[in-house]
């Protein structure tokens, strides 16, 4: 049986691969790859951006980042992908 931490990380992969897929006026897609252009921050730690969070699961799910927004575009290899990180991770 997996771990709850493999099932989350992969979840939250298949995410990125579903935005990378989309077309590039879609709002998701727009606010994925998006800054803040004004506005104030708050006071404390830093807010940890999604895309940032997907980073990291990247890096220590030992996936090739380079090669992930390539293999996002074909789905099933996407998928491939992530379940071979997500077997590494664990």
């Amino acid at each position: 049986m997996k771990s709850i931490d493999t099932l989350v990380t992969r979840f939250q992969l298949r995410w990125p691969g579903h935005l990378e897929r989309m077309s590039d006026d879609k709002v998701p897609k727009q606010m994925f790859y998006s800054k803040l252009l004004m506005g104030h921050q708050l006071w404390g730690r830093p807010t940890f951006p999604f895309k940032d969070n997907v980073n990291k699961l990247l890096q220590n799910c030992i996936m090739v980042i380079v090669h992930s927004e390539s293999t996002a575009s074909n789905r099933s290899a996407w998928t491939q992908h992530i379940k071979e990180g997500a077997a590494a991770c664990e």
